[in-house]
């Protein structure tokens, strides 16, 4: 699913006719939104639920990619919409992450120090494989399904975390 993120920046140059600085600044927004997301984190737990974080958090990302796959938002001039998406996906990798990343690491209180750096690995090794498998559906022309099925499956992801109801570790 973070396969369409690799993407994204050759996207915005081509169908939003901008030059590489622009490209760059935009895809900060990134960033911007999740140190936005870090920053506001405290008051969101207070106020959310852990599960309602990580549905939020899938919701947000699955949105973003959505309104920028190609057609009406995807023409020259319309890159304030890509600049939004940007800043949606940083506000919600800091809910889904955070909570897969718990989770993750109380998979077993023997096993800690393995779970935490089993979780990056696994993320990314998914970067990875999601880069090569998305790769090709790119290269075949299939821009707007890489975007549907890498926001659609966020979406999912956000869902099904959202709906895990796991074991408090003693």
């Amino acid at each position: 699913l973070w396969g369409a993120m690799t993407y994204l920046g050759a996207y915005a140059a081509v169908h939003y006719h901008l030059d590489q600085l622009r490209v760059g600044l935009l895809i900060a927004l990134f960033g911007v939104g999740t140190m936005v997301g870090g920053a506001f984190m405290a008051p969101l737990r207070r106020r959310l639920s852990e599960r309602a974080l990580a549905g939020l958090g899938g919701l947000l990302m699955g949105i973003a990619l959505l309104t920028i796959t190609p057609g009406a938002a995807a023409r020259a001039g319309a890159w304030p919409l890509f600049a939004a998406a940007m800043l949606l996906m940083g506000l919600g990798l800091v809910g889904l992450h955070t909570t897969l990343q718990v989770h993750g690491t109380e998979i077993s209180a023997a096993a800690r120090g393995k779970a935490f750096s089993l979780f990056p690995a696994s993320l990314f090794s998914g970067v990875a494989v999601g880069t090569a498998v998305m790769g090709a559906l790119v290269d075949a022309g299939g821009e707007q399904a890489m975007l549907a099925i890498c926001g659609v499956g966020l979406i999912a992801v956000g869902i099904v975390t959202a709906r895990i109801r796991r074991r408090r570790m003693a």
